[in-house]
């Protein structure tokens, strides 16, 4: 492999780790506004809804949840998989780069 070639893709690996982290912390935004807000006003409404409309409101929100958690593993996965490649790269980077 050419030295030019290696150094693109472990740069790119890299990336991967703070584009990772914006992405993160972009569910985590949405995790606060959107499902706790919801949450919110679903205790604010109690009152008015009906224990059928407050459970399949109550599904509805633990669907967004376990959605954004789910994103935000993906984000974790991704940012350790740039991480660990490109360090194992780094470390064989003799042996790739040999012609």
């Amino acid at each position: 492999m050419k030295p030019t070639l290696f150094y693109i893709i472990v740069v790119f690996l890299f990336s991967l780790i703070p584009f990772s982290g914006i992405g993160y912390f972009g569910t985590m935004i949405t995790d606060n506004y959107s499902v706790e807000h919801a949450k919110t006003q679903l205790k604010k409404d109690t009152d008015k809804l009906t224990t059928k409309e407050i459970q399949q409101k109550t599904k509805i929100i633990e669907k967004v949840e376990k959605k954004i958690g789910q994103q935000q593993l993906l984000w974790i996965g991704l940012a350790s998989i740039g991480f660990i490649s490109g360090i194992s790269l780094l470390r064989n980077k003799k042996k790739i780069t040999k012609k």
